[in-house]
């Protein structure tokens, strides 16, 4: 494992908490201001914004990871997809995980978009729920959770 690659796939595991917990608490202000029939505020704002950073950096740390620094992309991209379905590891990380992200990144941005054009805030809040709990779903199918034949830690050092 090169610097690089240590350093970053450390900041992406830890990023990963950051928007996840960020689509948490989004998605919990969602469901209450639904729930309660309450005005969208500056604070829900704050906490879409915060969250699609997190989200959106998240997936271009992991996209730079894929293309130019992870030698198991490469080792995926070397193989090709047939012969990666006899790895685990080869085909979630190289198939499946960059997959689940792509999709659920543009869900997010989709479930942004459709809470804009919303008619009404219990609208904006129905959708904003509905999106972040369908990326907590996708994100956690992509997580490769110890224990797993690819499994990783859930915390780790930032670096080699």
């Amino acid at each position: 494992m090169t610097d690089a690659h240590g350093l970053l796939l450390g900041v992406h595991g830890w990023l990963r908490w950051a928007a996840v917990l960020g689509a948490l608490g989004l998605g919990g202000r969602a469901l209450h201001g639904a729930r309660r029939g309450r005005r969208w505020t500056g604070g829900d704002q704050l906490a879409l914004r915060l969250f699609a950073a997190a989200a959106d950096l998240q997936f271009l740390l992991g996209l730079l990871l894929y293309l130019e620094v992870s030698p198991v992309s490469r080792a995926a991209f070397a193989v090709g997809l047939r012969a990666s379905v006899e790895q685990p590891a080869l085909l979630f990380f190289g198939f499946v995980h960059p997959l689940l992200m792509v999709v659920a990144t543009g869900a997010a941005h989709v479930a942004r978009a459709r809470a804009r054009r919303a008619p009404d805030d219990a609208g904006r809040f129905r959708t904003l729920a509905g999106g972040a709990a369908l990326w907590l779903l996708l994100v956690a199918a992509a997580i490769p959770w110890p224990g797993l034949p690819y499994g990783r830690p859930l915390v780790r050092g930032l670096g080699p």
